[in-house]
This record gives C-alpha cells, sequence and structure tokens, in this order.
C-alpha cells in the first residue's frame, strides 16, 4: 500500500523454490523462468493487486470486457496480446520499450494498429518512451518510420536516466489494458485486457516518466 500511494515501483524479490508457497499465500506470483542464485534455484516473484493466472487470454479478448491478470511466458504471446489490444485502441496508445523490439512492435499488426490510430484518433494519441533509441533509429524500425511520417500523431522521447531502470517495458492501451514487464529477467510479461484501476496507476507512472523525458539527439534529427 505505501508503494502503490508513493508511486514507486511494484515490490518483488528473488524467491527460493522452497519458500514459493510462502510468498503465494502473501500476495507474490512467480514471473519468469527459474534461475540460480548462490547455487540455490530462485523464481522472480512480485505483488500485485490481482495474482495473474497461468492462463492466456481468450483466443477473441474484448478490451475493457474480458477480465483476468494472466502471465505471458513467451514472446510469442506477448506479440499476439500486444496486436489483439493495440487494434482495439480508440483513444490512446502509450508504450515504454527499451529498443522498440522489432521481434514485439515491427510487426505488421502492431503497426496497421498504430497508423490507423494516429489517422483517425484524437491528436497525438500515441507516446513512445524509449530507453535506447539509438537502435531503433539506426536500425530502420517502421514504427519510427512511420512516427516521422505522422509527427502530430506520434511523438517519441527518449527516457530520462533516472528512470531507465523504472520498467523494462510497458504498453497501455485507453487506461484500461496493459502488458508489463519490469525486468529483463522475464521472458514473458503480466497483461490483462480490463484492469483499469492497475492500468491508470501504471499510466501515471508512465506520465511522470514522459515528463521527465527528452527528445534523443537520434530522435531530433529525425524531427521527431
Amino acid at each position: 500500500r505505501l508503494a502503490a500511494a508513493a508511486g514507486t515501483p511494484t515490490p518483488f524479490l528473488h524467491a527460493q523454490a522452497s519458500a514459493i508457497p510462502f510468498y503465494r499465500r502473501h500476495g507474490f506470483h512467480c514471473a519468469g523462468e527459474e534461475f540460480h542464485e548462490a547455487g540455490i534455484p530462485h523464481r522472480l516473484m512480485r505483488l500485485t493487486q490481482d495474482s495473474p493466472s497461468d492462463s492466456t487470454p481468450d483466443d477473441d479478448p474484448v478490451l475493457g470486457r474480458s477480465e483476468g491478470v494472466h502471465q505471458l511466458a513467451s514472446r510469442d504471446q506477448v506479440r499476439a496480446a500486444a496486436i489483439a489490444m493495440a487494434r482495439q485502441a480508440r483513444r490512446e496508445i502509450v508504450l515504454l520499450s527499451r529498443d522498440l523490439e522489432p521481434e514485439l512492435y515491427d510487426q505488421p499488426g502492431f503497426r496497421d494498429a498504430i497508423r490507423k490510430l494516429a489517422v483517425s484518433g484524437p491528436r497525438l494519441p500515441i507516446r513512445i518512451l524509449l530507453q535506447e533509441p539509438r537502435i531503433p533509429v539506426m536500425t530502420g524500425h517502421r514504427l519510427v518510420e512511420l512516427a516521422g511520417q505522422l509527427t502530430s500523431s506520434i511523438l517519441i522521447r527518449r527516457v530520462g536516466d533516472e528512470f531507465q531502470d523504472r520498467f523494462e517495458s510497458l504498453l497501455i492501451i485507453d487506461e484500461t489494458g496493459y502488458i508489463l514487464r519490469r525486468t529483463a529477467a522475464e521472458p514473458g510479461a503480466i497483461a490483462s485486457f480490463s484492469h483499469r484501476s492497475e492500468a491508470a496507476r501504471l499510466h501515471t507512472e508512465f506520465d511522470r516518466i514522459w515528463e521527465h523525458s527528452d527528445a534523443d539527439s537520434e530522435l531530433r534529427r529525425l524531427h521527431l
């Protein structure tokens, strides 16, 4: 409760495998694969308002209606959820990523959803924060190219130094659905298509980081 009130990151811990049942009883859930620390098997565990289930979203999840918090175990599941969620955006898409992971965000379905909202939605409906903007610029990421074409609808900034480690990846759609990965140690992500209170809390964190972001020199060169 104190962490949520202060706007700090969600509490997490590295639990010894034998202690996982204890932490589960106190509201923590497993995130990511088992790893060894000091020669002992551990799992990353994170505290959330709702413990995510091991199930994936429905085959045709509906933003704002398909309830549940899900643990997405693979990149394929994260990509599918991101595309399904972005296609239903009507007001806003905010995205924080280290380098606009192309296997997730340089896919036709996701780019098409971005373009659709950019040309038909409200002014500046898409904001993107990058920790390492040079990489997608140098590799010709097509989402960066699209932002260069639609400058009044898509804005990209660099995450300020003090916030570089706040999130590994965060996608929020219409302050209703979200996909979250806190650390690089998590191969998958936590996702919900209908969790307005948590999406709003994460959106507040995103806005705070946005306020302390800036236009990177590489992005400035591209007039983004």
